[in-house]
């Protein structure tokens, strides 16, 4: 058997058995990852430094990224789930900002526009959340997020270190599969 024939053999034997070890999900293209993967990496985006963990302890509280994104990841959060999410909270958000906006008087200061305070808030509410979900599953936006996929990354190599250690379960890692 010639060397370029052995080789084909031990090839096809390799991805018989599985080939390349699969990627983090950090290093994944922005349609191969979960939407939790998408927001985790969003959150995590200015988390600094190292993601502190011990096999006590699990993840530490003073790193406020990472302890914060845990329950998304968990519960593996659909776009779905995340705009129901967003529009529970709208009502008080418009009313608040609208309160801020009649404190200032701008229904009169900007009258000769049509201003108005509570229409113009619900609609900048809404905006702010398409914005912000669009942001989250942007392909550019998944690729810029450099920081957010490192650290995400380390989260999920501990997340799994925890379901081996039967910490966790299979459901909460379901996210970076």
């Amino acid at each position: 058997m010639g060397y370029s024939q052995r080789r084909n053999r031990v090839g096809r034997k390799k991805s018989k058995k599985g080939g390349a070890p699969s990627k983090s999900v950090g290093d994944r293209p922005h349609n191969k990852v979960s939407f939790a993967a998408k927001l985790a990496a969003f959150i995590l985006e200015d988390h600094k430094g190292k993601v502190e963990w011990s096999e006590e302890g699990g993840f530490a509280e003073g790193q406020p990224h990472v302890f914060g994104v845990l329950p998304f990841l968990h519960l593996n959060i659909s776009e779905k789930v995340f705009r129901k999410m967003l529009a529970s909270g709208q009502a008080h958000n418009i009313k608040s900002l609208a309160a801020d906006c009649e404190a200032k008087d701008l229904n009169k200061k900007l009258e000769a526009v049509s201003f108005n305070c509570n229409e113009q808030s619900s609609v900048g509410v809404n905006a702010l959340h398409d914005s912000t979900t669009e942001g989250i599953t942007n392909k550019n936006r998944w690729e810029a997020r450099k920081n957010g996929r490192r650290v995400l990354s380390q989260v999920e190599k501990y997340m799994k270190k925890q379901k081996e250690l039967k910490i966790i379960k299979s459901s909460s890692i379901a996210w970076c599969k």
